[in-house]
C-alpha cells in the first residue's frame, strides 16, 4: 500500500539531472506522478506503474508574468495585492 505520492519533475534519463540512485531506487517502490513517459523507464520496473499527467503552458509563470506579480506584491498601494 502506498502512503505518499511522488512527482517527478526531476529531468531523468540522456542529459537529465544526475540524481541519487537512492532517489531513483524511492521512486521505483513508490506510487508516481510524471509528466514524461520516456523519464518513467529511467526508474520504473514496469513504466505502466507510472502515472502520466501533462502539464499545459503556464503564462502566469514566465517572465512577464513575474514581473506583473512582483510589481503587484511590492506596490503597497495596489489594493489587489495578497
Amino acid at each position: 500500500m502506498n502512503v505518499c505520492i511522488f512527482v517527478n519533475l526531476e529531468q531523468l534519463g540522456q542529459g537529465g539531472a544526475n540524481v541519487l540512485p537512492a532517489y531513483l531506487a524511492l521512486l521505483r517502490r513508490s506510487a508516481v506522478l510524471d509528466y514524461e513517459a520516456a523519464k518513467v523507464a529511467v526508474y520504473a520496473n514496469d513504466p505502466a506503474e507510472a502515472q502520466l499527467v501533462p502539464f499545459q503552458h503556464a503564462p502566469y509563470l514566465g517572465s512577464e508574468g513575474r514581473r506583473q506579480t512582483n510589481c503587484a506584491l511590492a506596490d503597497p498601494s495596489n489594493s489587489e495585492a495578497p
